[in-house]
């Protein structure tokens, strides 16, 4: 059983109106866009809680994240000064025109001119062909996200978001769930500055020891090697520089549902970096694997737990239970601790993200992050909800300004939507194991194919379309009997996609 929190027979924190708890009653609130700040100080620490009056993260009706009136108003202001969909549409366009066009500027002038009078000349074969190809295979849906990144840092550096400078940030919905919170510098102020120290330390051991594996670009995007151009002393390719500070690296530990299985079918399988894998590879050092799961990565998930647990035992309780169901599987789950909320762990080296958005795989998961050691700027930007908070957080779409000092570690503890609904169908078929590896053909065990063992990290992703998970990954919802299982997650093209809860 979960021990509750010591206020868990008052309200819920989040349901407590600002003035009774503030300091002295007095609390500023800034209101617009269907969104309401109010900023206030309790025991000594700033404030800001922001409340959405169209989120819904539950149920049905509330509005997807990039639906609510502060994303779209922030979006209109950037797309006049650095443009919209329509000039992303165009850039594809131009990328597949026919060489005249690279060479004649004046021709693309020409063309956007007949493009916005609906005058287009017959007489260009070459240009009516290249529209004809846009328009068939390239969806004006589609989401670049190297584009978009671009288009947030507009908006940071010209202050479109609400920044807000204070110690707590708690984003919630209309009925006061939780979508997002932030605790600053959470290690220093709870447990000590020391236990910080041990954590980056051992942190610092492993990353050292350990292979270094090239980034997620399926997750992380390419841009993270913005930040080696204005500190070259980071740049891991140099031999000069010191091999503890350059490197740019993610290590998984635990299990997830791999490509293609957003309803959890197939059952999760595990990381790359688990002993399980590392038994052939003669670098591996398993000693401090041990040492790093019992230390640091323990220590950064009792910290987000114990906020879990003060804002939402309930939710904490159903995780848990998640976790208890996977670890009854054959998959050895060594990062497994007592009563532990989390399914996955991943430990972000040095790593700078851009646009971080893996919706299609949470609706509703859970997810908290640990950023520890030197940081400077680095500040979490979450693009949907219009706030800049200072530390890095979770999967709510969302990426980091760009941060001029060391930037060390963030651990990351996460349960995915798929593994949360595995045990569900264990339940209704009544038998998990034979559902946990798929065999080959001379009928041996073969490790489950994930994002992470597909090697995808030197493939740069797609631009993938800002629509349903039945769009995006039609082969999932062949058969109409799988949107009545689907339903708690999976949706279609006329259903507001579910946001995900975070801490």
């Amino acid at each position: 059983m979960l021990r509750r929190p010591v206020l868990a027979g008052h309200r819920r924190h989040q349901d407590q109106r600002a003035g009774e708890i503030a300091e002295d009653g007095a609390v500023q609130t800034h209101a617009g866009h269907g969104r309401t700040i109010e900023i206030f100080r309790v025991r000594g620490r700033g404030v800001a809680k922001a409340t959405f009056e169209d989120a819904d993260i539950y149920g049905k009706t509330g509005k997807a994240y990039g639906d609510l009136p502060i994303s779209g108003e922030r979006e209109r202001r950037t797309a006049r000064e650095i443009g919209g969909g329509s000039e992303d549409y165009w850039k594809k366009a131009r990328d597949l025109a026919q060489q005249q066009l690279y060479l004649d500027d004046a021709l693309e002038a020409g063309a956007r001119e007949a493009l916005e009078s609906d005058l287009l000349h017959v007489d260009d074969p070459n240009l009516s062909k290249m529209l004809d190809i846009v328009r068939e295979r390239i969806p004006k849906t589609a989401f670049n996200p190297y584009h978009q990144a671009r288009r947030d840092g507009f908006a940071v550096s010209h202050d479109l978001f609400r920044h807000v400078r204070v110690d707590i940030v708690m984003a919630l919905d209309d009925a006061g769930a939780v979508i997002a919170f932030v605790f600053s510098d959470a290690f220093r102020a709870l447990p000590t500055k020391g236990g910080e120290k041990e954590v980056v330390r051992s942190l610092e051991t492993y990353s050292t020891l350990q292979p270094v594996p090239v980034p997620d670009m399926t997750r992380h995007g390419l841009r993270w090697v913005d930040c080696v151009l204005p500190r070259p002393d980071l740049d891991f390719r140099n031999p000069q520089n010191d091999p503890r500070l350059t490197k740019f690296s993610v290590y998984h530990f635990g299990d997830r549902c791999g490509i293609g299985d957003p309803d959890g079918r197939v059952g999760p399988g595990p990381s790359q970096d688990l002993q399980l894998r590392g038994e052939d590879n003669p670098t591996y050092d398993f000693q401090q694997l041990v040492k790093s799961k019992s230390c640091a990565l323990g220590a950064c998930t009792e910290l987000v737990r114990f906020f879990l647990n003060l804002l939402d035992p309930d939710l904490l309780a159903k995780y848990v239970e998640v976790s208890k169901e996977i670890s009854k599987s054959t998959i050895p789950f060594e990062a497994r601790r007592t009563n532990e909320p989390f399914v996955m762990r991943a430990v972000l080296v040095n790593l700078m993200i851009y646009e971080q958005w893996d919706g299609g795989a949470w609706h509703c998961g859970l997810a908290g992050l640990v950023p520890v050691g030197q940081f400077e700027a680095g500040d979490l930007v979450m693009y949907e909800l219009g706030l800049r908070a200072a530390p890095a957080g979770p999967e709510l779409r969302h990426s980091t300004t760009r941060w001029t000092g060391r930037r060390r570690f963030v651990v990351a503890g996460a349960t995915y939507e798929a593994v949360r609904r595995w045990p569900r169908c264990l339940r209704k078929t009544g038998d998990g194991r034979a559902a946990m590896t798929t065999t080959t053909s001379s009928g041996t065990p073969s490790p489950f194919n994930s994002c992470i063992d597909a090697k995808l990290e030197d493939i740069p992703p797609e631009d993938s379309e800002d629509e349903g998970e039945r769009v995006r990954i039609p082969d999932c919802h062949l058969e109409e009997s799988d949107s009545v299982e689907a339903s708690g997650g999976s949706r279609g093209s006329d259903e507001a996609r579910r946001p995900p809860l975070l801490l």
